[in-house]
């Protein structure tokens, strides 16, 4: 039978504080089915509380949304269940240590969340398994942007933000595939946080000039004579 992660759409529900949340699932990317966008299902009685919730005052709207976060969530969210348990090369390999790690950057980033990352809700719990509650970033992915595709210029002005970001915050970014980049508004944006990681602060600027940033200029440079294939490395 197929597994049913793989099925989509399909409904969901995850509980993220006190509220129980029911959505409709798509996916983002098929080779990635426990990320996904959750469109939220409300009832009647959500859309009067969301209307009735701005004539509050501020700490009891404020008080509402962090007992009942999903007032304070968008129309739809990314869900990132963490992996299941799968084998590897003969072994056994958990993700929990990634996932773990991807929550606390989500932390202690949390001034550039929206700017250089997804905004982070919280974590839940979804089909059984514990979740990222992330924004939906409206925007494109390298393999998806508009022609005219940016050049090498553009991209190497537009990915200094994100990785300098990153950089004030004493983490570096290590998992540098196109894959992760995001185009919003003319910005890039990184999504998934797993191999976010800390350096000590004498070592931060020449690892993101020397290391991280070429690497992703690189990477680019490499992809686009063969955009119009569709891969993103």
């Amino acid at each position: 039978m197929e597994d049913f992660e793989y099925r989509f759409p399909r409904r969901v529900k995850f509980r993220l504080g006190l509220s129980t949340i029911t959505g409709l699932a798509e996916p983002l990317d098929r080779a990635y089915p426990w990320v996904f966008k959750a469109t939220l299902v409300e009832g009647a009685w959500h859309r009067v509380v969301r209307l009735w919730l701005p004539s509050l005052p501020t700490l009891l709207q404020r008080c509402v949304r962090i007992l009942w976060p999903r007032y304070a969530l968008p129309s739809c969210v990314v869900l990132k269940k963490l992996r299941g348990p799968f084998v590897d090369d003969g072994e056994i390999v958990s993700k929990t240590e990634e996932f773990d790690n991807e929550k606390a950057m989500y932390r202690r980033l949390q001034s550039v969340q929206g700017s250089a990352v997804p905004v982070f809700y919280g974590e839940a719990q979804c089909e059984g398994r514990r979740t990222l509650v992330l924004s939906l970033l409206a925007g494109q992915t390298l393999r998806n942007q508009t022609q005219p595709r940016l050049t090498i210029e553009e991209f190497t002005a537009r990915i200094e933000a994100p990785i300098r970001a990153l950089q004030h915050h004493g983490l570096i970014y290590s998992d540098n595939k196109l894959s992760n980049i995001m185009l919003v508004d003319g910005r890039i944006m990184l999504v998934d946080l797993e191999w976010v990681e800390a350096l000590e602060p004498e070592e931060l600027d020449a690892y993101c000039s020397k290391v991280t940033i070429p690497s992703f200029i690189r990477r680019y440079r490499e992809y686009l004579p063969s955009a119009d294939d569709g891969a993103v490395a």
